[in-house]
């Protein structure tokens, strides 16, 4: 089972992730409108101290295309996780200069079917992994849960690896991974207590992905 834990902000919630032996470590930039935003050079100190135990991603909200290649290029992260409005060719060209994976986040409707059409354009350029979350003005992390049912039929019809965002608790996370069998479940605002990383919820989140999956 795969568990990104986003968001992170400090030396200390890199350690307190890969203690709860979270397979991802999250970053956030170019968000300035988040309590979780980070400037590059910060992101770029802890990705170097988070590299060799977890898969990093930079996670972006921009819609230009440099900024986003500027992000992964500064940081050197593992994958570039993109919510703005980036065309998928544009998202591929990154991917391919950068050797980064490419994750897309998509705002899942009420209508599976137009998800499933939007994810088909960025798989059909080489995108990896869709991220579906519940997006606000391009932001995640507002702890809304998305349909989990209308994530399983997305999940069930597409060709790239489904992280599943959106309202995710230690709570609701083992229902969450029975009912849409997802590659990687992401949580930020979960894991938080008064707008600050919790290791203890960390750990407990982390562990109870993972015993839902055994």
């Amino acid at each position: 089972m795969n568990v990104k834990l986003c968001g992170l902000q400090t030396e200390a919630d890199v350690d307190a992730a890969i203690e709860a032996e979270a397979t991802h470590g999250g970053f956030i930039v170019q968000a300035p409108e988040s309590h979780r935003n980070l400037d590059l050079g910060e992101a770029a100190d802890l990705v170097d101290q988070a590299s060799e135990e977890l898969t990093t991603v930079i996670v972006t909200p921009s819609d230009e295309p440099d900024r986003a290649r500027e992000a992964i290029e500064k940081t050197s992260a593992d994958v570039l996780q993109a919510s703005g409005d980036i065309a998928p060719g544009k998202l591929a060209e990154i991917g391919e200069d950068t050797d980064a994976d490419i994750w897309k986040a998509v705002g899942l409707t009420d209508e599976a079917h137009e998800t499933i059409a939007e994810v088909d354009r960025y798989a059909e350029a080489g995108t990896d992994a869709v991220v579906l979350d519940a997006l606000e003005a391009g932001y995640g992390g507002h702890g809304e849960q998305i349909d989990w049912g209308h994530a399983n039929h997305v999940r069930r019809s597409i060709a790239i690896g489904t992280v599943l965002a959106g309202g995710l608790t230690i709570d609701n996370v083992a229902e969450a991974v029975e009912t849409v069998d997802p590659w990687c479940v992401d949580v930020s605002s979960g894991i938080e207590t008064d707008e600050a990383n919790d290791p203890d919820k960390m750990q407990a989140f982390v562990q109870a992905a993972w015993e839902a999956r055994s």
